[in-house]
């Protein structure tokens, strides 16, 4: 029996050898003439099932013109023939698209089909025999797309390849990835779906309520507006005045007598209109700082950049004259995008403590209850409050990581997109459930479900400690200060120490010398897991949300802080010095990356991000107090209010869109300054037009659930 399967085997290398030899010069007699001389010394090749096997005879051996096209979706395995190479580019994608459509059944009966084949991508690793590769150690990886029959499994390919002449001397498959086509619904896809669905049901019908109440009010309104301009009412104006008051009388009236309408009008896309371009009203004795909403739409869309950027670097042809123009001075914007995290977290320290003291001024005026069951309230209204204003969008987001991504994935037929978009989310991911309960920073970084809600499990964290110092900063405020400094102290000694020990460079991202095509932090040059203590921690992140602690306790302490015309532009150029430094203080590394520029890394990453957040919140404290005209006028631009509202479910949805952009594409990116600039705007008219749609749909109508209930 071994003996005939091997005849056969052998016969069928001599028809594939016979048939590649018609296709022209891109495959040779030897390129499959290997399989029949490895027969006898591995029995591996029996495992390759016989579905697959024939596929791989058929093609070599139909018609010209299609197993031509068959061989040109290929790319060279040899990475001596790849274009792009010197480059730096490692990711090369053959034509995904015309292996997906070579498939075609005849008009001719006669004609055999040619068997449907799938787009894969070979991970190489090459050691130049000779040893001349410029590469560390004489050792190159990089990623090839070829063109597979679909009954061939990957692991089918990768040993099957290896046995012809089209893997080089030196390289090695270590492993091989292909969008799958038969990945099924699984149970997370019908939850999504059903989820999705309900919840548009929901808002129609919600919506359809409103607009059938807003029409029985209006003719109620109409009648009285009738009555009324009989007797002495002739001025329009005034009419116009009593129809919007009988109007909204008649709702209030409305809502009382029927205890459902309220929570139902939560999910009326006319009522959620409305509260997102509504203007921000006075609250419990407090203003609102209206530069805030500028500074949030400006840092969301700062942050798109530089991940937009170092998401497409792996799928660039030329990687390092990106890597050349990253080096420029006008670059490190773009680079050093991290900071606008630190931006947020201002914000949110500023925002957070400033509203909290307020609360707590009139919580204790008031003579309802005991001072411990007030306190007790009031806390646990805080952490339920912060917990619930971020559930509600963040489980819409992992329910269409689960339902809608394997659906926007059946629409390409490039091989990264299952193994680098599925996997990395949360349809083959236990570890939601951290991201839920915000502890995922502390989760290695291939394992999280969402990964880059970092963000928010930070904040969390920092919420746990933000008890103690309200109550410090309202009792004994001298004390608050100096623990809140404390902590920001020690925090730049934590990046300081780090730094030093490991002697990392300045700066968290820059671009490397070589690129990887793997997903990884791949800019990261070493040390990883260093860089996410330093950035994904509570510990060394602290000092931006400290700045915007000592800032919300100034704004409560002082509303009216004057100051002299030295003193002001004295401040905006400490400001302007200080951002500055920040953003651009690395570059003499980037520019000579010499030994000696490593020596002041330690001071730059103890004090670059604290540099950042004194910067900003001195803009914030100029604007509030009215020392920036301009530039306040156009950071609380109406036209920021709607944005900032939304830059929530933005931050969550934006990686989405990226990475269904990214890793959809069939071919790879060239980079270039317009290109980037085209695309960069696309993603971002995207992401908020998406992240509009969410906040009419989640954010909003949850919020005021909440609000409703508690």
């Amino acid at each position: 029996m071994a003996l005939t399967v091997k005849l056969v085997i052998i016969c069928a290398t001599v028809l594939i050898s016979q048939g590649i030899t018609e296709t022209g010069d891109v495959a040779t007699n030897t390129d499959v003439g290997k399989l029949s001389s490895h027969n006898d010394s591995s029995s591996g090749i029996f495992d390759v099932h016989r579905e697959c096997f024939s596929d791989w005879l058929s093609i070599v051996h139909d018609s010209k013109e299609k197993t031509s096209k068959f061989w040109d979706s290929w790319d060279h395995l040899d990475p001596k023939r790849l274009r792009g190479l010197e480059l730096g580019a490692r990711m090369f994608l053959g034509r995904p698209q015309e292996c997906a459509t070579i498939h075609a059944r005849p008009f001719a009966v006669q004609v055999p089909k040619f068997p449907k084949c799938r787009p894969r991508l070979l991970h190489m690793t090459y050691r130049d025999p000779d040893g001349n590769s410029s590469q560390t150690n004489g050792t190159l990886q990089y990623a090839v797309g070829v063109c597979m029959p679909e009954e061939c499994s990957d692991e089918e390919v990768r040993f099957m390849l290896p046995y012809s002449d089209f893997v080089p001397a030196g390289a090695e498959i270590s492993s091989v990835y292909s969008q799958n086509p038969r990945y099924g619904h699984d149970a997370g896809y019908y939850l999504s779906f059903t989820v999705f669905t309900c919840l548009v049901q929901v808002v129609f019908i919600c919506t359809c309520i409103h607009g059938v109440l807003y029409i029985k009010v209006g003719h109620q309104v109409t009648k009285e507006a009738d009555s009324q301009n009989q007797f002495s009412i002739q001025d329009e104006e005034q009419l116009e005045l009593l129809r919007s008051e009988w109007h909204r009388d008649g709702f209030i009236e409305m809502k009382k007598k029927h205890s459902w309408i309220e929570p139902c009008l939560c999910f009326s896309i006319f009522a959620n209109v409305k509260s997102m371009f509504e203007p921000r009203e006075k609250k419990n004795g407090w203003n609102w700082i209206p530069c805030i909403d500028g500074l949030r739409v400006l840092s969301m869309c700062w942050g798109i950049l530089g991940n937009l950027m170092f998401d497409l670097l792996p799928l660039t042809d030329n990687p390092l004259v990106v890597r050349t123009r990253s080096n420029s001075f006008m670059f490190q914007g773009v680079v050093n995008a991290t900071l606008a995290s630190d931006s947020f977290f201002l914000i949110s320290g500023l925002v957070t403590v400033y509203t909290t003291l307020h609360k707590i001024k009139a919580i204790s005026n008031s003579e309802q209850g005991s001072t411990w069951t007030r306190c007790a309230k009031f806390w646990f209204k805080f952490f339920s409050n912060r917990y619930l204003k971020w559930f509600p969008a963040l489980v819409f987001t992992i329910l269409g990581t689960l339902g809608v991504y394997s659906i926007v994935g059946w629409n390409y037929d490039t091989p990264i997109w299952q193994p680098h978009v599925v996997n990395s989310f949360c349809n083959e991911n236990p570890n939601w459930v951290w991201t839920l309960i915000y502890i995922n920073n502390f989760v290695q970084w291939k394992e999280r479900c969402l990964q880059w809600t970092w963000f928010l499990s930070v904040l969390m964290q920092f919420m746990l400690i933000t008890p103690l110092l309200v109550g410090l900063l309202y009792k004994k405020r001298k004390l608050g200060i100096l623990v809140t400094w404390c902590l920001i102290l020690s925090s730049c000694v934590i990046n300081l120490i780090l730094t030093a020990t490991y002697k990392l460079p300045p700066g968290l991202l820059r671009i490397p010398e070589t690129i990887q095509y793997e997903w990884a932090p791949h800019s990261w040059p070493q040390n990883s897991e260093v860089y996410a203590q330093m950035y994904y921690s509570p510990f060394s992140q602290f000092m931006s949300f400290g700045v915007g602690v000592l800032l919300g306790d100034l704004f409560f302490r002082r509303r009216v802080l004057r100051m002299g015309t030295a003193v002001a532009a004295a401040l905006w150029l400490v400001a302007i010095a200080l951002g500055l430094l920040a953003v651009y203080g690395r570059w003499p590394y980037v520019r000579h990356e010499d030994a000696g520029s490593n020596d002041y890394a330690p001071v730059y990453n103890a004090t670059y991000r604290l540099f950042w957040a004194l910067s900003v919140g001195t803009l914030i404290v100029q604007c509030h107090y009215g020392n920036g005209k301009p530039v306040n006028d156009l950071l609380s631009s109406h036209l920021f209010v709607p944005l900032a509202r939304t830059c929530y479910v933005v931050f969550l949805l934006y990686p989405c869109v990226m990475n269904a952009y990214i890793r959809g594409l069939e071919t790879t990116y060239h980079f270039t300054t317009s290109n980037f600039v085209l695309t960069y705007f696309g993603m971002v008219t995207v992401a908020f037009g998406l992240g509009g749609i969410a906040a009419l749909f989640i954010q909003i109508p949850f919020a005021k659930l909440m609000h409703f209930n508690l």
